[in-house]
């Protein structure tokens, strides 16, 4: 292994014990000596990568927001894709990486306010994904009056939006992601298909 590769380790090293540190504690609890004293962790080897903890908190943003566009373009289904299999395949994800699960709701729910706009820059490439996916699925399907393609994404990603907001404001935390998957699937549902039976 060279220089290099031992580089890369270490500081994957550091963002997976980090990465568990902040998903588990959130970013106002969570402490690098913390951190450091638990797993060993040398403070300055940590610094040698990471300036500080913000720095280290958006790291391990960036690493959550790029697994989950990884895993979505990896085991999306051929075209055309159908708006249940598509959050399907989200809630997927996020019951298998609980992790990641926690620390994407508590950027985009409760973000740590001097990091709100960096947050929002590391995850544009995200969104801007997600926004291309969610038109893809709406476009060419009959959609309710007064809708366009452009509100009707928009009314989408508002609906992302509302389930993180009221998993937080819940105030026992974020669901185990079972409960997620049910929430979410029962609130689609009613997203898509609406809670009155049209004559």
């Amino acid at each position: 292994m060279d220089q290099k590769e031992k580089s890369n380790k270490s500081r994957a090293g550091i963002l997976a014990l980090a990465f568990r540190e902040f998903a588990e504690k959130g970013y106002d609890r969570a402490s690098l000596n913390a951190l450091c004293a638990a797993s060993g962790l040398p403070k300055g080897l940590l610094y040698y990568y990471f300036k500080d903890k913000d720095a280290l908190y958006l790291a391990c943003l960036e690493e959550c927001f790029s697994c989950i566009a990884a895993y979505l373009q990896q085991h999306l289904p051929p075209p055309p894709l159908q708006p249940e299999a598509y959050f399907d395949l989200r809630l997927q994800f996020f019951r298998a990486h609980p992790y990641h699960q926690q620390l994407f709701c508590q950027a985009v729910v409760h973000p740590p306010r001097h990091l709100a706009a960096r947050i929002r820059q590391c995850k544009k490439p995200l969104d801007e994904w997600d926004g291309q996916m969610l038109s893809a699925i709406l476009s060419g399907r009959p959609l309710a009056a007064g809708h366009t393609l452009d509100s009707a994404v928009r009314q989408l990603r508002l609906f992302e939006d509302y389930l993180n907001a009221s998993f937080a404001l819940a105030g026992s935390g974020f669901p185990s992601a079972e409960e997620q998957d049910r929430l979410c699937r029962e609130a689609l549902r009613t997203m898509l298909y609406g809670l009155i039976a049209r004559s």
